[in-house]
Formats: C-alpha cells, structure tokens, sequence
C-alpha cells in the first residue's frame, strides 16, 4: 500500500506591515523599554498625587472650624494659667502650697531671700499696706549685689525692688502675657484683678501650659 503523496506546504511571505513592525521593536533598545515605563509611571503618579489631594481639599472645606484650627496659646488666659499653676501647687505638695507670698518693703534682703529659699520660689512680691509695690526676683538681688556690695544681705527690701513692676490683668491672653516678658526681657508678672493683687506668673509657667 502506498502512501498519499502529500505536497509541501508553502509559508506564506510576511506582508510590508509585519517586517515594518519586527523592524521597529529592534529598534527600541531595552533603555528606551525602560524609559517609557519610568514615563508611564511618572504621569500616573502624578495623576494619583493631583486626585488625593483635591479629594483632601474638598474634605477639609466641608469640616467644622474646630476640627481645622490648630490649638494654640491665644486661646487660654491669665486666668487659665493661675488655675493651673494652683492645681499643680495642689498636687504637687503636702500639704498644699500657697500660691502667693510676700515680704514689707522695710524687710532685710536676707529676710527675702530665706523666704524664697524655703518655700522654694523664684520671685518676692513686696506689699505695702495691702498694695502692690515692688517686686524681686534673681535679677534684682545681682542688680543690688553690684550697688550694694556685701552689705545687700542687710539692705532692706524697697532699695532693691523694682518699683511698680508691670502687672497682667485676668482677661489678658497668654500670648499677651508672652510678649510682655520678652519685651521687657522680665520673668515675672503679678496679676491684679479690679486692682487686687490675686497671683504672679513665670515664663516656667507658659512654658508649662505650652507643653501640656
């Protein structure tokens, strides 16, 4: 039995499409591969940064006002600041440490400094019949140390005090407060309410409240 001759078959030429398009991918290097890719993800990137945030736009302009403001020290008072020194003072001693000392103006400086060595303070609120007069703080005792010498420790209080220091009101903001201090280059301010002497604040106390 024989077999059916079969007739080869013939492969068809490739068209001027298909050598045109083997011709163009030899041409595109590998770099250039990677080129277009790096493009490619650029402008997606792009695209996907532009999306998030105008869609973070939009959610921040439909958003309460408290939910977009960032707290801040202007928003407290001196009064704030007083009953948050004093709740400190509270917690913080046994029994509960007064807020408030002071010293006559006709006081020795030692008698002043051993105050603020014993209740452990950095500043003297100097009162005369029931009003404010003066004030020392650390800067006052090395001022007088120079004008005194070593007889400080025995001068009484009204040659050494600031005479009248600025004061801070109940209502005045804590950003007040801070300019204040820095433009008089001061560390302590009384506080006076309808001009009744009710506290005295340290920029520890800002600082305090700042990091709270």
């Amino acid at each position: 039995m024989s077999l059916p001759h079969l007739a080869p078959r013939a492969i068809p030429k490739p068209t001027h499409q298909a050598t045109a398009r083997r011709k163009h991918r030899r041409r595109i290097s590998p770099r250039h591969h990677r080129a277009a890719s790096c493009a490619s993800s650029s402008k997606f990137c792009h695209a996907w940064l532009w999306r998030t945030r105008t869609a973070f736009a939009m959610l921040y302009r439909f958003l309460p006002a408290s939910a977009t403001t960032k707290p801040n020290m202007t928003q407290s008072t001196v009064s704030d600041l007083l009953d948050d020194k004093l709740r400190q003072a509270q917690t913080t001693h046994a029994p509960p440490k007064q807020p408030l000392y002071s010293i006559g103006p006709d006081s020795t400086v030692a008698d002043a400094v051993a105050a603020m060595s014993r209740h452990e303070i950095s500043s003297m609120i100097v009162m005369e019949a029931g009003e404010l007069v003066g004030l020392i703080t650390f800067r006052e005792l090395l001022q007088g140390l120079i004008s005194q010498g070593g007889n400080l420790l025995q001068a009484k209080c009204r040659n050494v005090m600031k005479i009248n220091p600025p004061v801070a009101k109940l209502d005045d903001s804590v950003d007040h407060l801070r300019s204040l201090m820095t433009e008089l280059h001061i560390t302590h301010v009384p506080v006076v309410d309808h001009g009744v002497l009710v506290g005295i604040l340290s920029f520890h106390d800002i600082a305090r409240s700042a990091i709270k």
